[in-house]
């Protein structure tokens, strides 16, 4: 097995490729099945199998898991996951229980890397991550210079999976020294290139933004390419990583068609005295019914000591309910309903 980049900065991510080899075999092997624990401050997400088979993450991503493989004759496949370096390495990682139809096999090992003095950490997030079909997101890219060396040439490309597109316009604005971006509206990559000779300082953070929109409803994995810098003009490059995140798109006809307020009608009161807190619901479709409404109002956190001290009498049901009927002391827990 073998990563890429297998040096990477605390906070991003590597993508991890385990290769089942037949080439030898007279025949197909089945029941292909492993686990890879990952070692303290490493943690690992599935990503794919052209060895069939079910892969998945368990413990927090602490653990991965493979199961029901079938390599065919005279062929190779490929074990597919990201790895996440949270804290500084090197981490050895290794596969000691193989196992398939004609018995165990040799253990497979591969250690992940933390560059010494140029160290990049690499990440991105979608803010919101959830928006509805046509929604738009901000994208955040974070360059941590987490070594001692100044990093210069800073380069990386994004190819956004089909449900996610540049927006129109795409609002990119950064803070990174010397790099030049292209980011064209409707498209679906982002590149960054050096232009100046311009460090980013060790020990220092820059971030480039820029919106997109969900072209296409589901939940949309987006990895980047590696990060890579150099810690002179003409040195060798650095591997920073790999930047990860999600973005789920939402098929409208899923979304409620639902308004909901929520005020204090008695604003302001007195320490002691009662007002009344009114939350507003509206049904704004004309044809659906909307059943089984929820939600959760944490009194407290709005303001220490506030309390409910009386409930409606129909409607519904409240639960785990503060309610003011000891003296103030947190009292009884209403776990009922009303009708």
């Amino acid at each position: 097995m073998a990563l890429s980049p297998d040096t990477v900065g605390v906070g991003s991510t590597t993508e991890l490729t385990i290769t089942v080899d037949n080439t030898v075999n007279p025949g197909p092997i089945s029941q292909l099945s492993f686990t890879l624990p990952m070692p303290a401050g490493v943690t690992i997400r599935a990503l794919s199998s052209d060895c069939g088979g079910t892969l998945a993450t368990e413990n927090n991503g602490t653990l991965l898991r493979f199961s029901g493989g079938t390599v065919e004759t005279s062929s190779t496949c490929e074990i597919k996951a990201l790895v996440t370096q949270n804290t500084t390495g090197p981490h050895n990682l290794t596969i000691d229980d193989f196992t398939s139809e004609v018995g165990p096999s040799a253990p497979a090992f591969t250690t992940l890397f933390t560059s010494s003095q140029l160290v990049l950490g690499f990440s991105k997030r979608f803010v919101p991550d959830l928006v509805p079909l046509g929604g738009r997101a901000t994208l955040i890219y974070t360059i941590e210079n987490q070594g001692t060396a100044d990093a210069y040439n800073l380069s990386f490309n994004d190819f956004f999976p089909q449900g996610i597109a540049i927006a129109t316009p795409p609002s990119v604005s950064t803070n990174c020294p010397g790099i030049s971006i292209t980011a064209i509206n409707g498209t679906q990559a982002i590149e960054v290139s050096p232009e100046d000779p311009i460090p980013l300082p060790a020990g220092e953070t820059c971030t480039l933004t820029l919106e997109v929109v969900g072209v296409a409803p589901g939940v949309h994995l987006s990895v980047s390419s590696n990060l890579t810098a150099v810690g002179e003009i003409g040195g060798d490059l650095v591997s920073g990583g790999l930047a990860v995140a999600e973005l789920e798109v939402i098929d409208p006809s899923s979304i409620l068609n639902v308004s909901f307020e929520k005020e204090f009608v008695d604003n302001p009161i007195a320490p002691g005295e009662s007002g009344t807190l009114l939350f507003s619901i509206t049904n704004n479709s004309a044809t659906d019914t909307i059943t089984n409404l929820q939600f959760t109002d944490d009194l407290d956190a709005t303001l220490s000591g506030l309390v409910a001290t009386e409930i409606p009498t129909s409607g519904g049901a409240i639960v785990r309910t503060g309610f003011d009927g000891n003296a103030g002391a947190g009292g009884p827990l209403i776990t009922g309903a009303w009708d």
